[in-house]
């Protein structure tokens, strides 16, 4: 906040920008790649990477693709899933956090 000369008004500055963590989930069967994500970055070796996430309709078609830059999983977590064919597998949660993001379209 800050107040210049005579004007009557305290005015707000813009800060440090900041960014809500993202949480994603991947139904696999077979390798869990989320998972030695968070593991790598659990030992702290660097493991930031870009992420381009898509927000789609109900037939795929994409309505809006962002791009989350300097990503970290913070948080993993996972779920067994039957499949209807009767085939098992599972679902992976991986929390981003987030450093920048773009819309892309």
């Amino acid at each position: 906040m800050f107040k210049d000369g005579p004007d009557p008004l305290v005015r707000q500055q813009a800060g440090r920008t900041t960014y809500d963590s993202v949480t994603l989930q991947s139904i696999q069967t077979g390798e869990p790649m989320l998972w030695k994500w968070w593991k790598t970055a659990g030992t702290g070796v660097e493991s930031r990477r870009t992420v381009t996430l898509a927000l789609t309709d109900a037939r795929g078609k994409a309505l809006a693709t962002w791009t989350l830059g300097g990503c970290w999983p913070r948080d993993w977590s996972v779920t067994p899933v039957e499949a209807a064919d009767r085939t098992a597998g599972y679902a992976e949660r991986v929390t981003l956090v987030v450093e920048d993001i773009e819309l892309v379209s």
